[in-house]
C-alpha cells in the first residue's frame, strides 16, 4: 500500500470529520424546531379548549417578566413566508403544525441516518489507518 493510499485515506477521513459536523449541526437545528412546534402545538390544543382568558408571564429578559392576558379567541396569526401574517382559525393552523413536525422529523431521521452512515465510514478509515501504521512500524496490533 502506497503512500497515495494513505494520503486519500487521510483527506477523505477529514472531509468525512467536517460532513459530520456539518450534519450534527443540522441534527441539532432540527431538533431545536421540532421541539418549538411541539410546544407550539400543546399550547393551541390546550388554548382551543379553553373558554376563558389566559393569564401568562410574558419573558423580557434578565429573568424578569410582564404578566399578560391573552383573550379567549380561536384565531391566531400564522406568518405564510416572506413575513406575511395571515388570521387564521386556531383548528386550522393544528393540522398544519402536526404536518410540519412529520416532515421535521422524517428530515431529523433521515440526518441521523446519514451521520451514522458517515461514522461507520470513519470508523472503517480509522482501522484501515491503524493497520497501515501498524505494518509500517513492523509491529502487530
Amino acid at each position: 500500500m502506497g503512500e497515495d493510499r494513505l494520503s486519500k485515506l487521510v483527506l477523505e477521513q477529514r472531509n468525512i470529520t467536517q460532513l459530520m459536523e456539518n450534519v450534527y449541526n443540522e441534527i441539532i437545528t432540527l431538533q431545536n424546531s421540532v421541539e418549538e412546534r411541539r410546544r407550539a402545538l400543546q399550547f393551541l390544543e390546550m388554548f382551543s379548549e379553553l373558554n376563558k382568558d389566559l393569564e401568562v408571564l410574558f419573558p423580557i429578559g434578565g429573568g424578569l417578566y410582564l404578566k399578560a392576558n391573552i383573550p379567549n379567541q380561536k384565531s391566531i396569526f400564522s406568518n405564510v413566508g416572506g413575513q406575511i401574517f395571515l388570521d387564521k382559525e386556531i383548528e386550522e393552523v393544528i393540522p398544519q403544525i402536526k404536518t410540519s413536525l412529520e416532515k421535521l422529523n422524517k428530515l431529523l431521521e433521515e440526518r441521523r441516518q446519514l451521520l451514522n452512515s458517515l461514522k461507520t465510514r470513519y470508523d472503517e478509515i480509522s482501522a484501515e489507518l491503524t493497520e497501515i501504521y501498524f505494518k509500517a512500524s513492523g509491529r502487530k496490533k
